[in-house]
């Protein structure tokens, strides 16, 4: 996931709903452009947040990140599907 504007990088966009996308079975968020702004964690640009999953295969595994991505992450971002 990046923040919209790339390559003009927005910063500062609070994320909201790591913890609610965490509690989905076997979903892991990888922070790669995030930092704190006081008790918040915000876009730092590039690509921000890394969504996986386990699933039994790999369809299964794909419903449940973007699941997690979908219902609970919000912060104006652009998400890359494959």
């Amino acid at each position: 996931m990046h923040p919209r504007g790339i390559p003009a990088i927005r910063k500062g966009d609070i994320i909201e709903g790591l913890e609610a996308a965490k509690k989905i079975e076997g979903v892991t968020v990888f922070h790669a452009g995030t930092s704190f702004s006081g008790s918040n964690i915000v876009t730092n640009g590039g690509r921000v947040l890394g969504v996986t999953a386990l699933g039994d295969d790999i369809r299964s595994a794909k419903v449940r990140a973007y699941e997690a991505i979908e219902r609970y992450i919000s912060m104006g971002c652009i998400t890359e599907k494959t």
